[in-house]
């Protein structure tokens, strides 16, 4: 009798727990169903994207600007990317003491890092040539260049000048550059000027680009 009680017991036991696992199932799949179709509903609107992780030079500041990251990087060596930002920071507050110290009392001051931005694009060549093998000699042929050889140049001719310019500080040098290229002249104006007179002058050879 005490086994037959035992067995009534465990019977029903398992029978709770067989209705505990059908309900859980349930509830599981249903909520796998409703997930789906929510999935389904909103993939038909927007595209799920995984979210990537930031870079490390990327900063939430109003104050970053990528260009003048960019600028910094381009103009470091042995990875001492504190002396480059030193570097650059010098030449932006030169730029502001050389308007505050000009003659001209009337004329308004421009923040520096606008006048990097400009001297930039001022330096920008919108043609080049590269060299191309045709019949056993090569031509150089004049070609349009993208925005970020545009960039790159101005970048390098910008830094190159700076360094071979006389002076004091790299941080001066690079100021004067700076305002140079901002006011159209200099050394980094006459490059993009070469540059595009050597484009002029093989336009003949235009066609060997196809």
């Amino acid at each position: 009798v005490r086994i037959n009680m035992l067995r009534s017991r465990l019977l029903v036991r398992l029978c709770v727990l067989s209705d505990f696992k059908a309900r859980a199932r349930w509830l599981y799949s249903s909520g796998v169903y409703l997930a789906k179709k929510e999935t389904a509903e909103s993939s038909d609107d927007e595209s799920y994207e995984m979210p990537k992780a930031v870079g490390s030079h990327e900063s939430p500041s109003f104050l970053h600007d990528p260009l003048a990251m960019k600028f910094i990087n381009c103009m470091m060596w042995d990875g001492k990317k504190s002396l480059s930002l030193r570097i650059f920071n010098e030449a932006l507050h030169s730029l502001k003491r050389i308007q505050f110290s000009s003659p001209v009392a009337e004329k308004e001051t421009v923040d520096p890092l606008v006048m990097f931005h400009q001297a930039l694009e001022n330096a920008k060549p919108l043609i080049g040539t590269i060299g191309i093998k045709k019949g056993g000699r090569t031509y150089q042929v004049p070609v349009p260049l993208q925005q970020k050889r545009q960039q790159f140049l101005a970048i390098k001719w910008l830094i190159t000048a700076a360094r071979e310019r006389k002076g004091l500080g790299m941080g001066k040098k690079l100021a004067a550059e700076i305002m140079d290229a901002y006011n159209n002249d200099g050394t980094v104006i006459k490059r993009k000027q070469d540059l595009h007179r050597l484009a002029e002058a093989n336009r003949t050879f235009a066609h060997f680009r196809w």
